[in-house]
């Protein structure tokens, strides 16, 4: 992506987001070639799907590292480095994207790990969004649907039984893609203005479609995560973003 745009508009920083160190690398390098930020985006994650008796305590382990950990390293340098940005007013410093997923509300079969590493990652940017508004800094999540990109992509087309689950789930049959994904949250009016803005994107659901093995199910927006979302930002592309 980087190598597509203008070398003066995108950079590309090779990141591990389970390290600290890295982590404050990579943020070093984006203020030399931003020269300020003004949004960063917490954009990365892994899924290991495995039934619940049988998850290993590696992959418990490195999904929390990365999908929970990961969100929270990145948020806490940037909001570290938005504080200094100067402010007039009630102007903000600068905001803190999350990209989430529909499974931090609702369970799904074998995702035991990423249901409930998304699921701190919703509460971690509630918590930020709260502590850091009184010093002009809002914070937002994204929680895709079902998208034919990134992780989901992969796991349909090498998984048919995941893909026949899908395919009965998602009844305008087609996912959704990352491009829609993202057109659907810039034209979101209101989000500069809340707090806390958590932006549901699916591309409808039946109502009476169930993953297999779940009893008690709560209808509603529903869908699967990708790790490809582009760039987005909660206003027009400015000055210094960076997506890690």
């Amino acid at each position: 992506i980087a190598k597509s745009l203008h070398p003066q508009a995108a950079a590309y920083v090779r990141c591990d987001v389970t390290r600290a160190a890295s982590v404050d690398q990579a943020f070093g390098t984006a203020l030399k070639f931003l020269g300020r930020l003004d949004t960063a985006i917490c954009n990365a994650g892994m899924v290991a799907n495995e039934p619940f008796v049988a998850i290993t305590r590696k992959n418990w382990s490195r999904t929390m590292a990365v999908n929970l950990n990961g969100s929270f390293l990145t948020a806490q340098r940037a909001a570290r480095i938005m504080l200094k940005n100067p402010r007039k007013g009630r102007a903000r410093r600068g905001t803190i994207l999350f990209t989430g997923s529909w499974v931090q509300e609702m369970p799904w079969p074998g995702g035991a790990a990423y249901c409930t590493s998304k699921g701190g990652q919703q509460m971690l940017a509630k918590v930020v969004a709260q502590e850091l508004a009184p010093h002009g800094i809002t914070a937002a999540l994204v929680a895709p649907g079902m998208v034919y990109a990134g992780l989901t992509k992969k796991i349909y087309d090498r998984d048919r039984r995941f893909a026949k689950i899908v395919d009965k789930v998602v009844p305008l049959l087609r996912m959704s893609t990352a491009e829609e994904v993202a057109g659907s949250f810039l034209v979101s009016g209101q989000r500069r203005w809340r707090l806390y803005h958590r932006h549901h994107v699916a591309r409808g659901r039946r109502r009476d479609a169930r993953p297999p093995g779940l009893i008690n199910h709560t209808p509603g927006a529903a869908g699967y995560a990708c790790n490809a979302l582009p760039c987005v930002s909660p206003w027009p592309i400015a000055r210094g973003h960076l997506l890690i």
